[in-house]
């Protein structure tokens, strides 16, 4: 028994390993692509040196969700990342679990997000579990 949980925890470990370095490759190629478009990469949130994951972050959308506050979470990290760049940020990265999220509220991204470039943005699990009690069922929040 102890050799299965031994082997199950060596699996584990190493799908993770595997799911950070597609992740990684992943970021590398959208980067790429917004570089070639123009962008810069966006202002992101600070987290503590002990957290690269952003662990803890994941922890408090989830804390804020269950107690119906996620707006108000949201709109603190805009006004607390503004007020470090020292302008009014409208996008802006961060890190859960190791993947990197970017949060909008530019009017010319939620267009191109919606509209002109719909199937070049993915809807994923956690975009859904997250953002599903602040914004219901929806374009946003459901799976495509």
């Amino acid at each position: 028994m102890r050799s299965l949980a031994i082997w199950a925890a060596a699996v584990l470990t190493g799908w993770t390993i595997v799911r950070c370095f597609l992740a990684a490759a992943r970021n590398r190629t959208q980067a790429a692509k917004a570089r070639a478009l123009g962008c810069l990469p966006p202002p992101a949130t600070s987290r503590p040196w002990w957290d690269p994951l952003g662990a803890a972050k994941v922890r408090e959308a989830l804390q804020a969700t269950k107690e119906g506050r996620m707006l108000e979470r949201i709109m603190g990290l805009y006004e607390d990342i503004s007020h470090r760049a020292g302008y009014e940020v409208r996008t802006f990265g961060s890190v859960a679990l190791g993947r990197s999220l970017i949060s909008t509220r530019d009017p010319e991204n939620i267009k191109a997000i919606l509209a002109t470039q719909f199937h070049d943005f993915e809807i994923s699990g956690p975009r859904i579990r997250l953002m599903g009690a602040l914004l219901g069922e929806g374009i946003v929040s459901q799976w495509n």
